[in-house]
């Protein structure tokens, strides 16, 4: 009898043990779901900070892309006469379109223009900082606006280039860019 109660006594101690290690796992089990739950908190604060900064970030790229847009619809005019030999026959604008498939896309530079004796519709891509990609993309997507405009004389401009030689890459594959250091006349001292 005195070894069962020896075993018994031992088995309850360690039950004992057991029970304050689940207690113990329990109050840890509940600091961490609290923990938890704060920081599910503080990331939906984060994500919703992280949507208005993108916001803000987007609203600025805009603003750029515009600012650029619109000082190339005053240069571009003398800019094409003296190196394509080209007439802008009317104002420079962006315009949003509907294609004849249905889609709808933003042109940022579009106007008609007189080359040589062909009339075509000038048709501008605007980049902050112009790269290969831009242009692949830009050219992909002059197929589409060709089925509404017919001719159209391609061209891009930017602040600045990603990488080397971009501009004789883009005439070699038929489009114009200009950089907006370009926009201003030559001062000539």
């Amino acid at each position: 009898m005195v070894i069962f109660e020896q075993r018994m006594a031992a088995f309850e101690e360690r039950l004992a043990r057991l029970e304050e290690a689940v207690t113990a796992l329990a109050e840890a089990q509940r600091h961490f779901e609290e923990r938890l739950a704060r920081l599910e908190e503080s990331q939906q604060r984060t994500e919703k900070r992280l949507s208005s900064l993108e916001k803000h970030v987007g609203g600025i790229t805009h603003t750029i892309g515009y600012a650029l847009e619109n000082a190339a619809y005053r240069a571009l005019p003398r800019l094409l006469q003296q190196d394509y030999g080209i007439q802008v026959l009317e104002a420079l604008r962006r315009e949003t379109l509907r294609l004849p498939d249905g889609t709808v896309v933003e042109v940022n530079i579009l106007g008609k223009i007189k080359h040589g004796d062909t009339v075509k519709t000038l048709v501008g891509e605007s980049k902050s900082q112009l790269s290969r990609r831009h242009i692949r993309r830009f050219l992909r997507s002059l197929r589409r606006l060709r089925e509404k405009f017919g001719e159209i004389f391609p061209l891009m401009v930017a602040h600045a280039a990603a990488e080397p030689d971009l501009k004789e890459h883009a005439r070699a594959h038929g489009v114009a860019v200009y950089f907006s250091y370009e926009f201003n006349e030559p001062i000539l001292l």
